[in-house]
């Protein structure tokens, strides 16, 4: 009995709206209202509160927090304290709620204007009781009653207008392409942003919106370097305490800059696109792309990514105990298509054997929890993996007593031994003939078990869909960040490995 009744009241109420994150145990001072019984007045409810989704037609127990109601849609009591709804009364208060004030005020003067015309119409009936003021009883109430029918049509209309051009407001907002068109859906916050949920895509922009809102675009910053530099003097004169010019005005918001950034990434959509979803030109949407492109590199390769030995041991997952316990991290490299170079000097650099295509290489380090700890630039295709340790300057992060797991092509035991650490990799058949002994058969098994989570990590980068293509020539310039970027956001997914 004693833990039903905790359980009971470590339950909590929820508010159904969309875009609301009252909760009774986070907004205490809030009412939570169940949703009405009546199934005309709970489609109202639906409809105000936009919810639409499957999640929300199938929950049985739905709730309105008093935050969505105005004061004339409760009656209050002879103590003052409870507050009961009005009869038939709607939720009227929220973000998208545009106008309603205003729409509330006419009515409170219509309602004004109605008592009074009743008023003026009860005249006649009181004032025939009286014979001594029959007289001028029916001029009175005949002129007040025509004056307010002819005032009556003219109002309706207005009103009529106003909720035709509120209802027009609400379907524009809703129909854009945009964060407060999905926001109330976090499977599509997932499919659209990679983000698994709302509140940790807000999380994020809480994270980046304090420069983004004065951040230059990439091709203001590279006219002012033009100029700059035609005039020889500093190269980033932009960077200096110099008089603001007036800008002119955005034609997209930040956050929606964000929005179509991680759409253009997520889902490989094309400019043209996405220029005709937000409105504006392709030379835009590649501004914004690049923009937020180098804008995101910064601030990400900001963050600590490189953990310490100790908060690898604190989440170690099981599977690396034992003999895997000291491991630091997992390498191994991927590759990205991209267009076939005219130069053939280039082409012979970018061409790769094993994907038969000119390539873009990248070497990715996780943690054994899964984190992505290191990711290097690009290099040409034909690159090969020692190599691409040895410029990326990993070697630098290796110290004394590591170990490393990595495939079979990562020839790298000089170079580590070098630092003083250790590498595991699969047992290495020298020819055709060559057959593994048990033992290697069972070294190969034990270390494909634990190595096989870096792959696991490069299928989410993978499932960034700009890389699905064959990467374009106007990518080129910013492809370093765009494959950085892509490569940290998936530490703000869940965990690949659960500890």
């Amino acid at each position: 009995m004693a833990s039903s009744s905790k359980q009971k009241n470590s339950s909590h109420k929820c508010c159904a709206a969309a875009l609301c994150s009252n909760r009774s145990d986070n907004r205490p001072d809030l009412i939570f209202h169940n949703f009405p019984l009546d199934e005309n007045l709970k489609k109202i409810w639906d409809q105000k509160m936009k919810r639409g989704d499957k999640k929300f037609a199938s929950n049985s127990s739905l709730f309105c927090c008093s935050e969505h109601f105005s004061d004339k849609d409760y009656r209050k009591s002879l103590t003052g304290k409870r507050r009961d709804l009005v009869k038939n009364a709607v939720p009227s208060i929220f973000p998208w709620s545009v106008g309603n004030d205003e729409a509330s005020e006419r009515s409170e003067r219509a309602k004004s204007r109605e008592c009074q015309r009743i008023k003026l119409s009860a005249i006649p009936s009181k004032s025939m009781e009286n014979k001594h003021h029959s007289y001028d009883a029916p001029d009175i109430s005949a002129k007040e009653t025509q004056d307010e029918d002819s005032g009556e049509k003219p109002f309706e209309e207005e009103r009529d207008l106003v909720a035709e051009n509120y209802d027009l407001k609400q379907k524009l907002f809703l129909s854009k392409f945009g964060l407060e068109r999905f926001g109330s859906n976090d499977d599509d916050i997932f499919f659209y942003t990679g983000f698994q949920s709302y509140r940790a895509l807000m999380a994020f922009w809480n994270f980046i919106k304090p420069f983004s809102e004065s951040l230059m675009s990439w091709n203001t910053a590279r006219e002012k370097v033009k100029e700059s530099s035609a005039n020889n003097a500093n190269p980033f004169p932009f960077l200096q305490g110099q008089e603001k010019q007036r800008n002119r005005k955005r034609e997209i918001e930040p956050i929606d800059q964000l929005w179509l950034f991680l759409t253009r990434v997520r889902l490989g959509l094309f400019e043209r696109d996405l220029a005709h979803r937000f409105s504006v030109s392709v030379s835009t949407v590649s501004d914004v792309f690049i923009t937020w492109a180098n804008y995101l590199y910064i601030m990400l390769g900001s963050l600590p990514l490189w953990p310490s030995r100790d908060k690898i041991k604190q989440h170690l997952p099981d599977t690396f105990k034992g003999r895997y316990e000291n491991v630091r991290g997992i390498l191994d490299c991927t590759e990205l298509k991209c267009v076939l170079s005219k130069d053939y000097q280039k082409h012979s650099e970018m061409y790769s054997d094993y994907k038969s295509h000119d390539t873009f290489k990248g070497l990715i380090c996780i943690s054994p929890s899964g984190w992505i700890t290191f990711v290097s630039q690009l290099y040409p295709g034909r690159i090969s993996d020692k190599e691409i340790v040895e410029k990326s300057n990993f070697c630098q992060l290796i110290e004394m007593g590591d170990q490393y797991l990595a495939d079979k092509g990562f020839e790298i035991h000089d170079l580590m031994a070098l630092r003083g650490a250790s590498l595991y990799i699969p047992p290495k058949r020298f020819s055709a003939n060559d057959r593994f002994t048990q033992s290697q058969c069972f070294e190969t098994m034990s270390i494909a078990n634990v190595r096989i989570h870096v792959e696991r990590a490069i299928k989410r980068i993978k499932a960034w869909h700009i890389f699905s293509q064959v990467l374009p020539l106007s990518v080129f310039g910013s492809i370093n960040q765009i494959w950085t970027v892509c490569a940290l956001l998936v530490n703000f997914q869940y965990p690949i490995i659960s500890v």
